[in-house]
């Protein structure tokens, strides 16, 4: 049993040509930010020990909700680092990262590896950061990041410029944005229209709230109109089973159901000892 961390994994299938993704969702065992620093360099250690050690078809690294803004810069980068370079996936939501400066969330995505085409930044309460810091913040997004999440970041509680100098701060690489949740809709149509035409270049999707999205060049009506479809987003199963694996890493569970979310089946975990 890993004295510090908990772990699951879960097979997902994401929206970036209906691709699934192996994902270990990994949490701090001290939930408290006192534990949590008490045992900062213990937990640090093993986790990153762990993801260093996992299978070559884990692709996603879940580290949400583990409260990495109250954590050393460097030992996040170290857990990051960790990763192998079969990873494709990287999950930082719920870490009240807006806690951290410009400068140092540019080092984190800096470190972020070339493999990793999708990061999610969801739930970390963006909005509270400064314009500049949030400006030098993500000028450090690796290149090679194609898929960004800030959904839930109520990003439009903030000025209009705060939202264009996000957008120009993000490389041309990145084709889809989650901007969902980030109460947008309290800015006009005409303050929309105004900020989108700054998003990146490379920019061929954004997710909205109500299933909508916007395509750079659609006209006003069709962007209001447009919803996710299937092959995006979700998929129905209408079969359900259980099926037990017991493999070299652990015993797994694994099960099918129907469902209207982008997790299609789950694989539990148990350690052996």
């Amino acid at each position: 049993m890993f004295k510090y961390i908990d772990v699951k994994y879960t097979l997902l299938e994401h929206g970036i040509s209906n691709n699934f993704i192996f994902s270990v969702d990994i949490s701090f065992l001290p939930k408290s930010s006192e534990l949590l620093q008490q045992f900062e360099n213990e937990i640090i250690a093993e986790t990153a020990w762990f993801i260093n050690t996992l299978p070559d078809d884990v692709t996603e690294i879940n580290l949400s909700g583990n409260s990495l803004g109250d954590i050393q810069t460097n030992n996040i980068i170290r857990l990051i680092q960790a990763a192998k370079s079969n990873v494709a996936s990287l999950n930082l939501c719920w870490n009240e990262l807006y806690q951290k400066n410009g400068a140092q969330l540019a080092e984190l995505f800096n470190t972020i590896s070339g493999n990793i085409a999708i990061v999610n930044l969801s739930w970390n309460n963006l909005y509270l950061m400064k314009i500049d810091e949030l400006h030098h913040a993500f000028s450090g997004i690796n290149s090679n990041v194609i898929w960004l999440d800030l959904s839930w970041n109520y990003l439009g509680n903030q000025t209009n410029d705060f939202l264009i100098v996000l957008f120009l701060s993000i490389h041309s690489g990145v084709k889809t944005l989650d901007l969902r949740g980030n109460n947008l809709n309290q800015k006009t149509p005409y303050e929309i229209d105004l900020i989108f035409r700054h998003l990146p270049p490379g920019v061929e999707i954004v997710y909205l709230d109500d299933g909508k999205i916007y395509k750079p060049g659609s006209t006003k009506s069709n962007a209001a109109s447009q919803t996710y479809t299937s092959q995006e987003i979700t998929v129905t199963r209408t079969v359900s089973r259980t099926q037990s694996i017991d493999g070299p890493h652990g015993f797994f569970t694994r099960n099918d159901k129907q469902t209207n979310t982008e997790t299609l089946s789950q694989l539990y975990y148990e350690q052996k000892y």
